[in-house]
């Protein structure tokens, strides 16, 4: 699951930087800053995942 999360959100801040190296508008930069910004999020999230799987482990 972790795994799965942490591929989605590199390609969500890949896509991120994609968006502003074309941007042509100031939205399209907002866009681009929401996209990465998103994408770190969903990072973390992962690796909050994949920590509490190995807590769990541990646990049993």
């Amino acid at each position: 699951m972790a795994a799965v999360v942490g591929i989605l959100a590199a390609l969500q801040i890949l896509g991120g930087v994609l968006v502003y190296v074309l941007a042509r508008s100031a939205m399209h930069e907002i866009l681009a800053a929401t996209m990465f910004g998103m994408g770190v999020i969903a990072f973390a999230l992962g690796v909050i995942i994949e920590r509490m799987d190995k807590y769990a482990k541990l646990k049993s």
